[in-house]
């Protein structure tokens, strides 16, 4: 990590930052001026839509004109105390990294390599945003082919695949942010990541925290157990509930219906709707048979829920699985 410079009033590093902000607004007011719209278009290095980051317009090459808007974005939105994950893709161990930043720094993180907890790498040297922008950079400079997303709202990149010889074998790598939570938001992300057990019956996928105060309930809206639902759903979609419950006892005398008066009850405090994200079965539903016949799979990739006071936090992409499906009470 690089150190920022600061200096005290009136001094060079106060003037150096000084001119560094001015230079930030100039770049965000010429993007409105030369005509950034609302339209999902951007330019990759084929010439092909690769982003939903708006247009750039300017000399020099077209993704250099990306990154510089990008990186000017970000400036601009002040992000500094972030929760992320994102996902390494090489030919190499597959990594999965959640990093928790504050004032533009890394002050904890969790590696996972191929699926067993690794600690922190010695080599892991994506923190921050900032340095998946320096990751970009090195591709404009150095790769023979490459394609990266921007968010739009902040600029910050959502994925990047590099390729850094056509023709060459086993050169490739890319990386994928999972997962980006700002400040404030950050004590609901880490209560939905610890949705760790899975609670089988129904016709749906059920997840929880160990104290079920906090649950994921995916359940398809039509009760027949003969309807075969869509390999793939886009959320929010009439064919399913899918909410977040806040509460305790959550999964208390769950598909029983035999409850002893000594047994706790759920409580339901919040309901926070699913605003985003999709569901895939992994496998065949043209025959599920009875109940708890087979287990059904399925992923759950860009889920997005709904707090109630607006803010928007992401839920990890995951497998999940029902035991049971078809299961009910009694």
């Amino acid at each position: 990590m690089r150190d920022t410079p600061h200096g005290e009033p009136g001094s060079g590093g106060e003037r150096l930052n000084s001119m560094h902000r001015l230079l930030v607004a100039l770049t965000v007011g010429s993007l409105a001026i030369f005509g950034c719209t609302s339209d999902d278009v951007s330019v990759g290095t084929d010439g092909s839509t690769t982003s939903t980051l708006p247009p750039v317009t300017g000399g020099g090459d077209p993704e250099q004109a990306r990154l510089d808007a990008a990186r000017a974005r970000w400036e601009a939105a002040g992000i500094e105390d972030y929760a992320w994950t994102y996902a390494r893709s090489c030919f190499c161990p597959q990594l999965t990294v959640t990093v928790q930043v504050k004032s533009g720094r890394a002050v904890d993180s969790q590696v996972v390599s191929d699926g067993q907890p690794a600690g922190t790498e010695a080599d892991l040297k994506i923190t921050t945003i900032p340095d998946l922008f320096d990751e970009v950079q090195a591709a404009i400079d150095t790769a023979d082919s490459f394609t990266v997303d921007y968010e739009r709202a902040t600029g910050r990149v959502t994925s990047l695949d590099v390729d850094m010889i056509e023709g060459a074998a086993d050169d490739e790598y890319g990386y994928a942010v999972t997962s980006f939570v700002p400040a404030g938001e950050v004590d609901s992300a880490r209560d939905l990541a610890g949705l760790t057990e899975q609670w089988a019956c129904g016709r749906g996928f059920h997840l929880s925290d160990p104290s079920q105060t906090i649950a994921l309930m995916l359940d398809l809206s039509d009760p027949s157990s003969q309807q075969v639902p869509p390999q793939a759903t886009a959320l929010p979609d009439e064919a399913w509930d899918a909410r977040v419950l806040v509460g305790a006892n959550l999964f208390a005398n769950w598909c029983d219906d035999v409850i002893e008066t000594t047994d706790p009850v759920p409580r339901t405090d919040q309901i926070w709707p699913v605003v985003a994200g999709t569901i895939t079965f992994t496998d065949d539903l043209s025959s599920l048979g009875s109940a708890c016949e087979r287990p059904v799979a399925a992923r759950l990739t860009g889920l997005v829920v709904e707090r109630p006071d607006g803010t928007r936090v992401p839920i990890a992409d995951r497998e999940v699985s029902n035991s049971c499906w078809n299961g009910a009470a009694g």
